[in-house]
């Protein structure tokens, strides 16, 4: 007979007491051993594998009630003791926290920082694993669990209570999801639920961390959610959110470090509940391309993308329908009311369209922007699968004709279908003309990306908006041309400031083809360092973007190269273009001009430029760099991630994003990419008193949890862990290292 279950714990002394506070860090791991054994570096215990984890978060105004499921396996045919840690942020307001194991009810043993700086370094010194060092310096919550069977699961329940971080009308909630990391499988399954009611009325709502669905239902409640399965997660949860009573409200997070420029993100989303009355219309255009080679599949999956979208359109909408190939054959000769007969006719058109003859995308375009003006604001949509091959084809010609032609600002958006398009001419198309480009894989469906797109511009709230930044002195603001606010869309806005300072941002525009101003006062431009640290490296994903954007439509130039070159490297962000840095041979130190990092550079460039016209390749070099450059947070902790010839997601794992410095595994070791050629070495022996000492400094814990060989920059010298090297914290090493 199996022993009942034992869970050790003593109860915390120290009292909760609710207030604001930083966001609570809540998740938990499950370190094994040996029954009444201390955690030891025993082969046979390996770490569990964690095989679902689900939470449940209810926030309510600023208390948030968090509920944990997780499962853990016992990997080997032994029976195990495990100890349950739950590492807490200093200053973090935690209360009601119980664990739930096999039905069973406690309340883990909380621990001073100090003390668990203690536990887990004895940890790190007997399971040889330097990861938990992240965790050095935060409160921790403690209990031991027995039995866990041999190759057996336990299923573990935590619930806790926490007031929310709160400034101003931004609210932030984090949950420690890293400690995942520690699993020894990566997780069936884990998810995280979130659902938010406020008594203002919800407007942006963020996530810098993880890509987020978001469902609002109305202007007080909303639903959060992010899911994943097959992952080991290695980042925290984040998640802000801000209240208005304004009809747009607006957000700006920023963060300065030192002398150098600081970095901002605005956020700007519209109420949920727009009124009727100020609901714009839409003068919408569908402009298909009917010639031969859409013929089959292609033609059948347009006309179904042609109706479904007629269909949504509302009554106060106008519309024009053209299909073209050799010649231009429009449905009527302009602008009719979305609604009765015509939109039944228009129907019996779309279904009615047939494949046959050439290419005419001058005569298409032109004819469809002459169109008399309606009520509303101009779209058009435009698809098509091939390049131009009757009267203008010269696509430079094409592109001069439609801007010329554009008299009314009509937004042009592109869906190029299949590898026969030219990518460049499309994307120019969409870009020139203040719209944006999709391109259909023959793997994929005309219809979903097309309806979708449409489902996005459904309601627009703000047209051609502007930003008024006060006197903060902003530059490099991205993107360069402010995309229509939509009702349900959020305008993510980053850029760099010199002006620390309170400052009035004002959004303008249009509504209903009047002038409308927003301002949002007392916006501050961070004079210091904040928690807002993710934004330098977002701008820089941003910034990428537009720059390979630059070089894949307007050729090679050195100077933008290397900048693609220095913001890749210093901030780990890996794309098809600078996948060369994660080359073993390849010296991350050397200066982004070098000759050796140019040489690299340039062929790279050149051999994935020769693709970026027509193909797999080109359509993955376009959505690479459109994601970039819409990027609402920054790549993972590790390198990101982009899309191959295939549009297969390739992962970049030798790199790793920490203590705000770009770290790459090369040959074994973790080092860091700043230059040190000058700098004196010194080696540190792992796991002595001088690392521990070491572990103790702001950033440092979070670089040595990397591993065990790691390299990096610090205090004028150029550190390495070694299995041996200096270990006692002497007066003259302290005095170098500023310990």
């Amino acid at each position: 007979m199996k022993p009942a279950l034992t869970v050790f714990t003593q109860l915390a002394s120290t009292a909760l007491i609710l207030g604001l506070a930083a966001p609570a860090q809540a998740d938990g791991m499950l370190m094994p051993h040996l029954p009444r054994q201390p955690i030891a570096p025993i082969r046979e215990v390996p770490n569990f594998a964690i095989k679902h984890h689900k939470v449940k978060v209810t926030i309510k105004d600023q208390v948030a009630e968090t509920s944990v499921d997780q499962v853990f396996h016992n990997p080997i045919n032994r029976e195990l003791e495990g100890t349950y840690l739950f590492p807490v942020p200093e200053g973090a307001v935690m209360s009601r926290f119980m664990m739930d194991v096999d039905g069973k009810m406690t309340s883990p043993e909380l621990l001073t920082a100090g003390e668990a700086r203690r536990i887990y370094e004895e940890i790190v010194r007997r399971r040889v694993d330097p990861g938990l060092l992240e965790y050095a310096g935060q409160n921790l919550y403690r209990a031991r669990v027995f039995p866990i069977p041999a190759r057996g699961d336990k299923a573990m329940k935590l619930g806790y209570e926490q007031v929310i971080e709160r400034k101003d009308t931004l609210h932030h909630y984090r949950y420690g999801l890293s400690t995942e990391k520690f699993s020894s499988q990566p997780l069936q399954n884990a998810s995280i639920s979130i659902t938010i009611e406020t008594r203002q009325p919800l407007k942006n709502i963020y996530s810098p961390s993880h890509e987020i669905s978001v469902h609002r239902i109305d202007d007080t409640h909303a639903t959060v959610s992010w899911e994943a399965s097959q992952v080991k997660p290695d980042q925290d949860f984040d998640l802000y959110w801000s209240t208005s009573t304004e009809a747009i409200g607006a957000t700006l997070l920023s963060f300065k470090d030192g002398n150098d420029d600081g970095y901002f993100m605005l956020l700007a989303a519209p109420k949920v509940e727009w009124p009727a009355a100020q609901a714009q219309s839409r003068q919408m255009t569908f402009v298909v391309d009917t010639s031969g080679s859409m013929s089959g599949e292609k033609i059948k999956q347009a006309r179904e993308a042609l109706a479904f979208n007629l269909n949504q359109l509302t009554p106060r909408d106008q519309f024009h329908v053209l299909s073209f190939s050799d010649i231009v054959n429009p449905f009527t000769p302009g602008l009719v009311q979305a609604q009765g007969q015509p939109l039944s006719d228009a129907l019996r058109f779309a279904r009615g369209l047939e494949a046959n003859g050439g290419t005419n995308i001058n005569e298409a375009l032109l004819t469809a922007l002459k169109t008399p003006a309606g009520q509303g604001v101009p779209m058009l949509l435009f698809l098509t699968d091939g390049d131009p091959t009757v009267g203008v084809t010269d696509f430079g010609e094409i592109l001069k004709n439609v801007k010329a032609a554009n008299q009314r600002d009509v937004r042009l958006f592109v869906f190029g279908v299949g590898y026969d398009v030219n990518i460049p001419f499309l994307d120019k198309l969409a870009k020139e003309n203040h719209g944006t480009s999709e391109f259909v894989r023959p793997n994929e469906s005309i219809e979903t990306k097309v309806s979708r797109l449409f489902a996005q511009i459904s309601h627009p709230v703000l047209t051609s908006p502007k930003l008024s930044w006060g006197t903060s002195s902003t530059r490099d603001v991205l993107p360069t041309q402010l995309p229509d606010v939509f009702k349900g869309s959020q305008m993510v806005v980053v850029g760099r400031y010199r002006s620390p300072g309170s400052q009035t941002v004002t959004l303008s525009g249009q509504v209903n083809g009047k002038p409308a101003s927003y301002s949002f006062p007392n916006q501050s431009f961070a004079a210091g360092r904040t928690p807002h640290s993710f934004l330098p490296r977002l701008w820089a994903s941003r910034r990428i973007g537009q720059l390979l954007d630059q070089i894949r439509l307007s050729g090679q130039n050195k100077e933008l190269v290397e900048e693609v070159i220095r913001l890749s490297k210093q901030y780990g962000i890996i794309t098809e273009y600078t996948s060369f840095l994660v080359r073993d041979e390849v010296d991350v130190r050397a200066r982004a001009d070098a000759a050796p990092m140019m040489q690299q550079a340039e062929e790279q460039f050149t051999r994935s430029l020769s693709e970026a016209d027509k193909g797999g390749s080109a359509v993955s070099q376009s959505q690479n760099a459109a994601n970039l450059q819409k990027q609402a947070a920054p790549a993972p902790a590790g390198g990101g991630s982009y899309l191959d010839a295939e549009g297969q997601t390739t992962q970049v794992h030798q790199v790793k994003y920490v203590a705000q410095r770009a770290f790459y595994l090369k040959n074994g070791l973790w080092q860091d990419s700043l230059p040190a050629e000058k700098l004196p070495q010194l080696n540190v022996e792992r796991f002595s008193p001088l690392y521990f000492a070491l572990a103790q400094q702001p950033g440092v814990k979070d670089i040595l949890a990397l591993g065990e060989q790691v390299e990096f920059v610090y205090s004028g010298h150029l550190l390495r862990i070694a299995d041996k090297g200096q270990s006692q914290l002497s007066p003259e090493i302290k005095n170098k290292l500023k310990l």
